[in-house]
């Protein structure tokens, strides 16, 4: 893939998306994967990616909604199913120098804003609660860009926006 620089005279800002998957909804869950997107403001793909854990639990060890949530995505089995053994710290510290290889590229001025589906609520406090999520959460600045409470409030104004 071809990427050309920007120019960063403007300061132009980026947003990094994430959506972390966890065995439950508590900071303390176990991480199970991080997918992670980088776009422009203007909603085009800079890099896009996403890492898997190897987890050795069982849809038990978790809360019946969310276990059947990740059994019905297929995430469950791949990450029983890994043959690669990456640690949760592992995965967070790659997406942290990811977006430090990125945010150089980009340039200085760079701002990244995080986003993402219930980032404010359940992503931020989950990365929060772990040091190398907090060095990840350093390289963001924080409008909690996020789309499920424009979407429900969407829905409740009888609209239906697509899913992204």
């Amino acid at each position: 893939m071809q990427v050309s620089k920007p120019d960063n005279t403007n300061a132009p800002s980026y947003f990094l998306w994430v959506d972390i998957e966890t065995t439950d909804a508590d900071p303390q869950a176990d991480l199970l994967e991080i997918a992670y997107a980088i776009t422009t403001k203007n909603g085009s793909l800079v890099t896009a990616g996403s890492m898997t854990t190897l987890w050795s639990g069982t849809a038990s060890d978790m809360p019946s909604e969310v276990a059947e949530m990740h059994k019905k995505s297929g995430l469950l089995k791949v990450c029983q199913s890994l043959s690669i053994d990456l640690t949760e710290t592992e995965v967070i510290e790659t997406l942290t120098h990811t977006v430090e290889t990125w945010k150089e590229f980009l340039g200085p001025k760079v701002k990244l804003i995080l986003a993402g589906s219930g980032i404010a609520h359940f992503d931020v406090p989950w990365l929060q609660y772990r040091p190398e999520g907090k060095e990840l959460l350093a390289l963001c600045e924080y409008y909690y860009h996020d789309i499920g409470i424009l979407r429900r409030s969407l829905r409740a104004a009888g609209l239906n926006p697509p899913r992204v």
